[in-house]
């Protein structure tokens, strides 16, 4: 069978031998007429071969004949005819070609429900495609509307207090986030967490599943933007000993926690135990990373920004010189975040009162950044101000009539 052959080619790689293959069904189903329909299957296997090797919009051409084709030979609701749709949806999905997508998930919506009924569980996936449309499109109200229409089919079909249902309320609850309206948020958020309790089975872990600790970090998150600080470490730490005991004490998953629970404590004024979660989550992520990778660094910042909330200069300083040679390791000396990154260091050399290491470290990126950027001009700016309080009126006045040139200079 020449289809057969040709799955058998792609499989194994053999692109070129499973194009042709898939080609000469065509050719042959379109000799014998054939109907579902080897036709339309010979169409959907050489959209699934272009999809495979990303070409989605010829992947889309196949798909769509394979469609028109059932539609003549099938009737309105054959199943073969929502699966064509379904493969035609996702690789407009792959193109972000929203405007097309919207009348094809309408399609998929009505033919579900012309075969099954408008309360079937059939009807929850098209129905998810419509909410992660319209997400996408930042059309909260419309994605509103679905997924309250979800959440009703979704409770019926698996009850209410079940691990699906759940899952709708975390959607619903991403939607009121994704508007920045925390406390709807939070409260949906907490509605899963309580039915995620009782509803995870014992042998996937229970209480301690890893969906639990996620929904307890979007309950933080959503508490966090509302500077309910002691909320979000209640919930953080419920997430964090959850995530030691599913991954142990030294997991990336367990830093990320110690990270959050650090930026909360040190905005409750908990500064010891900030510079504890800080610390612990370096040495786990030097640890498992190494010490030159960009999270360490970020981590670093962090730390430094808390030691200059303490006004502990030199452990900020300290910090942040780390932070900066991870950097200078990784993205070269010349970069624009390394620029920004010795500006910051410069300026707590600066509000330390070491004004001559301040302005001789700014001096060097000077001679190092690309004339007329924008990270330069701001070189200079930071450089003239230093400058003038170390009393180099001469270099101060010279620098200044070249900032003036650049800012006037188009």
């Amino acid at each position: 069978d020449i289809t057969d052959r040709a799955g058998e080619a792609m499989r194994d790689g053999r692109d070129r031998e499973a194009l042709a293959g898939y080609k000469d069904a065509v050719t042959e189903a379109e000799k014998v007429k054939a109907e579902d329909d080897l036709l339309a299957r010979s169409y959907e296997n050489l959209g699934r071969f272009y999809k495979r090797r990303r070409d989605f919009e010829n992947a889309c051409l196949y798909f769509t004949r394979a469609l028109e084709r059932r539609r003549e030979t099938l009737t309105e609701t054959a199943e073969p005819v929502a699966r064509s749709l379904e493969d035609i949806i996702y690789c407009l999905f792959d193109q972000r070609r929203y405007e097309a997508l919207g009348p094809r998930i309408d399609e998929l919506l009505a033919l579900r429900e012309k075969q099954f009924g408008a309360q079937s569980p059939e009807l929850i996936r098209p129905l998810e495609l419509e909410t992660r449309l319209y997400r996408d499109l930042r059309d909260y109200d419309r994605c509103q509307q679905y997924l309250e229409r979800l959440q009703s089919i979704t409770a019926k079909a698996y009850g209410s207090r079940s691990v699906e249902a759940a899952e709708c309320l975390r959607d619903l609850a991403r939607n009121r986030r994704d508007q920045r309206r925390y406390a709807d948020a939070a409260e949906l958020y907490e509605k899963a967490l309580a039915v995620q309790e009782k509803a995870m089975p014992a042998e996937s872990g229970g209480k301690n599943h890893p969906d639990i600790a996620r929904t307890l970090d979007e309950i933080a998150d959503c508490y966090r933007h509302e500077e309910r600080y002691d909320r979000a470490l209640d919930a953080l730490s419920r997430s964090l000993s959850i995530k030691e005991k599913l991954y142990g004490e030294e997991h990336l998953e367990v830093a990320r926690t110690l990270g959050d629970l650090a930026d909360c404590r040190a905005n409750s004024h908990q500064e010891k135990e900030a510079r504890a979660d800080y610390e612990k989550q370096l040495t786990i992520l030097r640890k498992v990373l190494g010490e030159n990778h960009m999270d360490c660094a970020h981590a670093l910042d962090r730390l430094a920004n808390l030691e200059r909330q303490c006004d502990d200069l030199p452990a900020a300083i300290e910090a942040a010189t780390s932070s900066l040679n991870v950097r200078e390791k990784l993205l070269g000396k010349k970069s624009l975040e390394t620029a920004r990154h010795i500006r910051w260091v410069a300026g707590m050399y600066s509000q330390k009162g070491e004004l001559e290491k301040a302005e001789s470290m700014l001096c060097d990126e000077q001679d190092r950044l690309a004339r007329g950027s924008r990270e330069y001009l701001n070189v200079l700016r930071d450089r003239r101000h230093l400058l003038q309080r170390l009393k180099k009126d001469k270099e101060a006045e010279a620098l200044d009539k070249k900032i003036k040139s650049m800012e006037k200079s188009p």
